[in-house]
């Protein structure tokens, strides 16, 4: 195999790893949170929790940026961020209300596993709370839409797939939220797929990083209501 053919291989094979480190990532900012959970009368853990917090999100966003930049596939478009974003919510809106009526009456379950878990970390101590609303609404969403949108949906098929791009990120993004029941997985599938359409369609990646973050936000102050 001569060099012009190896070369295209090669790019994938770096893309696919660069993903899947960042994958392996994308849930340990949450995780240093533990420390302030378990030490909460102790400063110096204290701060090093929420350093760690804050640094491991901000070399993903750092890395994924690389990667995303190395990879990007998708001309950029003018599209209006407004529509976008709040056509974007309204229909997250729609599907949770679907999905959420189906997970209660078919599982009785009113909230996601993943939400129970958010809601009881957020309520364990003022100061991870404080952490978790900020992170959620600026660096989470950054990080996990370069991820999810950004490397994920130009590493794998042809420039030009749309549908195929956007169901694997809607269900690898909720591959990483914990799901005990197929509705509360789909619920998590389909804001993934909400969030790629956008990304795909708009060809601004700052698209589904505002609707990201504005879902987050209204979701977060449902669970501190």
């Amino acid at each position: 195999m001569n060099k012009q053919h190896w070369w295209p291989i090669r790019r994938q094979m770096v893309s696919v790893f660069h993903l899947l480190v960042l994958l392996a990532l994308i849930g340990l900012p949450t995780s240093c949170l533990g420390l302030v959970r378990r030490y909460p009368q102790d400063p110096a853990r204290v701060l090093e929790g929420l350093s760690g917090y804050v640094i491991m999100y901000l070399l993903i966003i750092c890395y994924a940026r690389y990667a995303y930049r190395r990879c990007d596939q998708h001309p950029r478009k003018q599209a209006g961020t407004f529509k976008w974003v709040v056509g974007g919510y309204a229909a997250i809106i729609a599907g949770n209300i679907v999905f959420s009526v189906l997970n209660r009456f078919l599982y009785h379950q009113s909230s996601t596993a993943n939400n129970t878990v958010l809601s009881s970390l957020m309520h364990s101590n003022r100061v991870i709370m404080i952490a978790l609303v900020i992170g959620a609404c600026t660096l989470a969403p950054i990080a996990e839409e370069l991820v999810f949108r950004g490397v994920l949906m130009n590493t794998f098929f042809a420039r030009d797939t749309f549908w195929p791009k956007v169901i694997m990120s809607g269900l690898v993004f909720s591959l990483e939220h914990l799901s005990t029941t197929p509705i509360s997985f789909l619920i998590y599938a389909y804001l993934g797929g909400v969030l790629a359409y956008v990304y795909r369609r708009s060809g601004q990646l700052q698209n589904s990083i505002l609707l990201h973050a504005l879902n987050n936000l209204i979701s977060v102050s449902a669970l501190l209501g």
